[in-house]
């Protein structure tokens, strides 16, 4: 059994634009989106692997497993099918990489759990329906767990530091130019969107396409990217839910944010953890243009400032590499560097925060920096990430 179909880069983007379409339309939140994009990308990386081993070639119709994958999450969104059906070899791949995808959902499902809700004058309060609280609990890809880079607490309410925090967010409501605007504007990505971690994957899949490169370096280039952003997301909203951290909005009243607040807690920025983690794997794994993850990252950085996440920080770490079966990925600061130093003004969604003297993980930071590191482990027996 084949198939008289080839896998090719221009499918691997047809069915990107369709899976932005999908989150979009669902009005999907971040974190969710980042989920789905993970699996996704993965499905798709192990049906082409399989189809490798087994045929010696790029074989069938990706497009089976994408629409499989995609109905998982958006059923209402669902594209419909491409093929008449006609293409066994295609549906039997698919099921291969299904039954895997469907394995570890359900493994997913049965580690999510929402987090203690605090209630009280000081702690953030919901408006409607709680958006992630359960994501700090999700299954991970490269991480151990969300909590593994959960944050200290941030400075105590009300304190010298914490007043000091809400003036800049003032000030800088007070002085935004109309170019930070456009960038708060662009990157702002909220629900109806691609989303933050789509943006950033389609940044990773333009850098790729422009420069030529092979099929598989892109499908295992772009999961590699989706785990990261989708652990990156995780453990924000695991530190979120500790911490509880009130919006700039509910603590002063006079403050009007320029763009709508996310309904989760404030500390830390997601947009400012998916803007750290996505440059450096894209200064590693392909060339793309200075301007092009500067953009973003700046575009983030006023959406909300990094708490415990300064741009200095962003250091190049030793070249990461993808070989063998057993592949260690080192990436310097790539979820929440910390630093002494303060981190820039946000536009209101958030608010900056000084950086302890700690990292994340409870290890002594000896200067600015040297933010700390994080090493994730692919096992893989093969180019497949799950099969």
């Amino acid at each position: 059994m084949s198939s008289s179909e080839e896998i090719t880069a221009d499918d691997l983007i047809s069915w990107e634009e369709k899976a932005f379409e999908a989150v979009g339309q669902a009005k999907s939140d971040a974190t969710l989106a980042s989920k789905f994009y993970a699996y996704l990308w993965t499905a798709q990386r192990d049906f082409v692997a399989l189809s490798s081993q087994t045929q010696g070639r790029f074989c069938g119709d990706i497009g089976v497993i994408s629409r499989e994958v995609t109905c998982l999450f958006f059923s209402e969104s669902c594209p419909q099918p491409m093929s008449d059906g006609s293409d066994r070899y295609s549906e039997a791949v698919a099921d291969l990489v299904l039954a895997k995808i469907t394995q570890r959902m359900e493994q997913d499902k049965k580690t999510a759990q929402s987090y203690e809700i605090k209630e009280g004058d000081r702690f953030w309060k919901s408006i409607g329906t709680f958006k992630g609280i359960d994501a700090g609990s999700w299954q991970t890809w490269l991480i151990r767990s969300g909590s593994q880079f959960r944050l200290p607490p941030p400075p105590g309410y009300g304190s010298r530091e914490d007043q000091a925090q809400l003036r800049a967010v003032k000030s800088t409501l007070a002085n935004i130019t109309d170019k930070q605007k456009k960038a708060i504007a662009f990157w702002a990505t909220g629900p109806g969107t691609k989303t933050a971690p789509g943006t950033w994957l389609k940044v990773a899949s333009d850098a790729m396409r422009d420069n030529a490169m092979h099929l598989e370096t892109i499908l295992l280039l772009r999961s590699v990217l989706a785990m990261i952003l989708a652990d990156t997301e995780i453990a924000a909203m695991d530190s979120k839910y500790t911490h509880w951290v009130m919006r700039p909005y509910m603590r002063d009243k006079t403050i009007l944010t320029f763009v709508p607040t996310p309904n989760h807690p404030s500390y830390p920025s997601e947009h400012a953890a998916i803007a750290g983690a996505s440059p450096v794997f894209h200064r590693h794994h392909h060339p793309i243009e200075r301007d092009r993850y500067r953009d973003g990252f700046q575009g983030h950085r006023l959406l909300g400032t990094q708490h415990r996440f300064k741009a200095s920080a962003l250091r190049l770490p030793a070249r990461p590499k993808l070989l063998g079966s057993r592949s260690r990925l080192d990436f310097e600061g790539l979820m929440f560097p910390n630093s002494r130093n303060r981190s820039s003004p946000s536009c209101g969604v958030q608010r900056p925060s000084t950086m302890p003297a700690r990292s994340s993980s409870g290890h002594s930071v000896r200067s600015s920096a040297c933010p700390p590191r994080y090493s994730a482990l692919i096992t893989r027996t093969g180019p497949a990430a799950l099969t």
